[in-house]
């Protein structure tokens, strides 16, 4: 191997080799996997292509000389990278979470059937409410699914659908936790010493997807936060 010629040549190499082992950990630190506890796969979430008619501007202007080769031919330039659309990314995720998160209502009556004893059996309509929420989760979770991704909204696409799955689960093994006393997971563990752990999880994921829901859209402009307490009109 040839001695690079100066020290500045071998600054750029390393720089050069640095972003490079950079490029390649953040890829595949962003590749999704699947849920962990309930069985609603994640994998897919947030890797959909951005549209190809939706183009960058033109970086050179549009005076900007055409390049040429050597032999005096107009090059024929690559397309330019897809733009993300932010403003329809959230508009769909703000119709998703609007639709389908539960009311202070709701989660009041679910907190009072989880401080219940295991095995304490649970009527129709207590059934029927942890049911319907079950599915009012897993249909929102396959709802996000349906979005198309952003590579801007990766990280709260990935981490929403993730909440949405466990919340589903949690409704899901709460009536298996309350109708049978030593109801047990796909491991064979005991469930109802895992739930209150689980919930505390699930309700700290949601705090966390409405900060980065706040720093993600004003990071990149986005309309105003329904999260965000509105600032009185003067």
């Amino acid at each position: 191997m040839r001695p690079f010629k100066s020290n500045s040549t071998l600054h750029r190499a390393f720089a050069l080799s640095a972003h490079l082992i950079a490029a390649i950990a953040v890829f595949a630190f962003f590749q999704p996997s699947a849920s962990g506890q309930g069985g609603y796969d994640t994998s897919d979430t947030a890797q959909t292509d951005a549209p190809e008619s939706d183009r960058r501007p033109d970086p050179y202007g549009q005076n900007e000389r055409p390049h040429v080769d050597k032999e005096g031919n107009q090059k024929e330039e690559a397309p330019l990278p897809a733009v993300n659309d932010l403003e329809k990314w959230f508009s769909q995720y703000d119709e998703i979470r609007r639709k389908y998160e539960n009311t202070p209502q709701e989660r009041q009556y679910f907190e009072s059937l989880a401080s219940r004893q295991p095995g304490s059996g649970l009527s129709q309509d207590d059934q029927k409410f942890l049911l319907d929420m079950a599915d009012r989760y897993a249909e929102a979770f396959n709802q996000m699914r349906e979005v198309e991704s952003c590579s801007e909204t990766m990280h709260l696409h990935r981490s929403y659908a993730m909440f949405l799955s466990e919340q589903s689960n949690i409704f899901n093994d709460y009536i298996r936790v309350l109708g049978e006393p030593d109801a047990r997971d796909k491991r064979g563990r005991p469930l109802a010493p895992q739930m209150a752990e689980r919930r505390r999880t699930v309700y700290g994921m949601e705090r966390n997807n409405h900060l980065l829901d706040v720093r993600t859209r004003r990071a990149f402009d986005v309309s105003r936060n329904p999260y965000e307490r509105q600032q009185p009109q003067e």
